[in-house]
């Protein structure tokens, strides 16, 4: 992706990651109450998670004229799997959020953003926007494990024996995939793999 040199006055790079998400939000001029941008806000969404749907309705509730992009077909796709993803793209499109669906970001200008169609990589129409929120990439925690990774023999001398690196020191995410990670290193632990009991349900007819 393109930032032309005059981009945009206000580009908010948003991670999928509680605290890093606060920090961001801060940028947000605030006088006593927040205060949102003036003109319309482009979001555009590649994380496919629920937050997309979150910061459009911030914005919206703050007064912002928003469009929100994504290039799946639907807002929040990966919440088909929770079974929320229509109630996610319903709930901004009712508080007057407009969805583009299918688009790609490929360069933000001063006063526009210009996109290209996902599935065939064409360009699309060039949309009008001052301001632009970005849902992407999601940057792992990585602090202290390469504080500790850097000191080898202090890590030894202090009688660790291995080191191993889970939930947002890899890359940040849900809660569920954060206790889900911790479950799998303490089953794995011993170097055993963790096996899962699947219950097979047989649907119709009168069974064996």
């Amino acid at each position: 992706m393109r930032i032309g040199r005059a981009a945009v006055e206000h580009v908010f790079l948003v991670q999928s990651h509680g605290r890093k998400l606060h920090a961001t939000l801060q940028l947000l001029p605030r006088t006593g109450h927040p205060t949102f941008p003036q003109g319309p806000v482009q979001a555009f969404d590649d994380d496919h998670y629920y937050l997309d749907g979150v910061i459009a309705e911030l914005l919206r509730a703050g007064g912002c004229d928003v469009t929100l992009a994504t290039p799946s077909p639907m807002v929040s796709a990966f919440t088909t799997n929770t079974l929320e993803q229509p109630r996610i793209q319903a709930h901004p499109i009712e508080l007057g959020v407009r969805i583009a669906t299918a688009l790609n970001l490929a360069a933000i200008h001063q006063d526009h953003v210009l996109t290209t169609r996902a599935c065939t990589g064409r360009q699309a129409v060039p949309i009008a926007r001052d301001h632009v929120v970005l849902v992407t990439s999601r940057l792992a925690v990585e602090g202290f494990w390469l504080a500790l990774e850097s000191d080898w023999d202090g890590v030894w001398e202090a009688g660790i024996g291995s080191l191993d690196r889970i939930g947002d020191c890899v890359a940040p995410s849900t809660i569920a995939a954060a206790d889900h990670a911790g479950q799998t290193l303490a089953r794995e632990f011993d170097g055993e793999e963790a096996s899962f009991l699947r219950e097979h349900v047989a649907l119709g007819g009168s069974g064996p």
